[in-house]
């Protein structure tokens, strides 16, 4: 199974599967608390699943549902300004934010400014079920309607703001940067990928064939088990559900380094650098340091 929680507990009940057998069965969403917390949102059983089950957004119900409805505001009905064909921005992650060394590489690479409100606390507020404070969410939409493209760090927020504003075009930052020729081009055969997994996995279908075509022209290795569905870190997860199952982030990048062969890593997401320089004795970088010519 892609599920990483079933690569590190071997309990069914764990994983999306046993929640929904569990809740077929009659049981209540406290009794899954265990599960629930546990979910990293990765969305690696999205891909998986034959019937197209939205899997996340089941699992952030739930945890809507253990907060005893005290979840978020319903989505807002945004009036969509005119966008306009350079209008994109960038919303970080925060370890990102907090590294100006590195954010200021990646928006000069991508030539396009940095959002004036990155939406952490809204972020934070959807992954564990609960109401940001009110009127929040409709005012951080309402400056983001006018953009053409939004690029984001956090695969989970791609999710998030495609249900409100559909028309845009939101992608993730390691495909933005890789869209570069200049950073493309610096991948090395040698190299092993760490795709952020939330933004992969949550838009599958279009993100698949553009990985592939990378993995094709760099020869580089990724982050991707048999059915091509990309093995997260955990780095990213803020849950504050306690969950004795929780999987280490340590395992999980056991899980990514096991049987590959490779000289350097390069990661999409800043949160992953630290845990990664931990696990390997080989140069670990950003992929906005590609860009740079360096050879690490």
């Amino acid at each position: 199974m892609s599920c990483p929680i079933w690569q590190q507990s071997h309990e069914i009940l764990m994983t999306f599967a046993g929640r929904a057998l569990a809740l077929q069965a009659g049981a209540e969403p406290e009794e899954l608390k265990d599960s629930v917390g546990a979910c990293l949102l990765c969305g690696s059983c999205e891909p998986a699943c034959g019937m197209g089950i939205q899997t996340v957004d089941i699992t952030l119900k739930l945890r809507e549902a253990l907060n005893n409805g005290k979840s978020k505001d319903d989505l807002p009905q945004v009036q969509l300004s005119r966008s306009t064909p350079d209008r994109a921005v960038l919303i970080p992650d925060t370890a990102l934010l907090k590294n100006k060394d590195l954010l200021g590489r990646t928006l000069s690479l991508l030539d396009i400014p940095l959002a004036e409100d990155n939406g952490s606390d809204i972020l934070e507020a959807f992954e564990n079920g609960r109401r940001p404070i009110s009127g929040r969410v409709a005012a951080f939409y309402r400056e983001l309607s006018g953009m053409r493209k939004i690029v984001v760090s956090d695969g989970l927020f791609k999710r998030y703001i495609r249900a409100v504003l559909p028309g845009l075009e939101v992608i993730g930052l390691g495909e933005a940067l890789l869209r570069l020729p200049i950073v493309r081009s610096s991948l090395r055969p040698t190299d092993l990928y760490i795709i952020e997994a939330r933004a992969f996995n949550a838009d599958f279908k279009r993100c698949l064939p553009f990985y592939t075509e990378v993995r094709k022209q760099t020869g580089c290795i990724m982050n991707l088990d048999l059915q091509r569905i990309a093995i997260p870190t955990g780095a990213c997860c803020k849950a504050e559900f306690k969950s004795r199952s929780a999987p280490e982030s340590a395992k999980q990048i056991s899980w990514i380094l096991d049987g590959r062969s490779f000289d350097r890593v390069v990661a999409e997401t800043a949160e992953d650098i630290p845990l990664l320089k931990k696990a390997v004795t080989q140069p670990v970088m950003h992929v906005a340091e590609l860009a740079d010519g360096e050879t690490l």
